[in-house]
């Protein structure tokens, strides 16, 4: 299989999973939430086990495609494209502090209205910054 073939392949497989986990996320979670009240408690977790079953089949054709590289980093570039993967994974982290882990998997269920976070890395996203910068108040 080709380069193309194969990146067509897993464009392709990339797009319906995007567009399954659309409609998990909105439409059926809304469907199951009228539908089955009670059941839409574990919405979450159902949803978190789907998104990682349907993940795992492009990954796995992926891992085992026979393609060329499309590109890769030598010399000093390999350096910074490593420092900048670091430093993602860091950032990755660090924001996992901001969420309550086993609700955001599904495991524990949020009871009360849940609060926007705005502490920490969620402070500095694009829409704040250009609220704060346009209300003439800067952080």
């Amino acid at each position: 299989m080709g380069v193309s073939s194969t990146l067509l392949i897993v464009g392709s497989l990339w797009i319906a999973y995007g567009a399954i986990h659309s409609l998990l996320a909105q439409a059926i979670k809304a469907w199951v939430a009228r539908a089955f009240p009670l059941a839409a408690r574990g919405y979450r977790a159902i949803y978190n086990t789907v998104a990682v079953l349907t993940l795992v089949p492009i990954l796995v054709f992926a891992s085992r495609a026979e393609a060329e590289s499309l590109w890769t980093w030598s010399g000093p570039w390999h350096v910074v494209s490593t420092a900048v993967a670091i430093a993602a994974a860091i950032g990755f982290l660090y924001s996992l502090r901001s969420y309550e882990m086993l609700a955001f998997l599904g495991l524990k269920t949020v009871v009360g209205a849940s609060r926007l976070a705005t502490t920490g890395l969620q402070s500095v996203t694009p829409g704040t910054r250009w609220r704060l910068l346009s209300s003439g108040r800067e952080t």
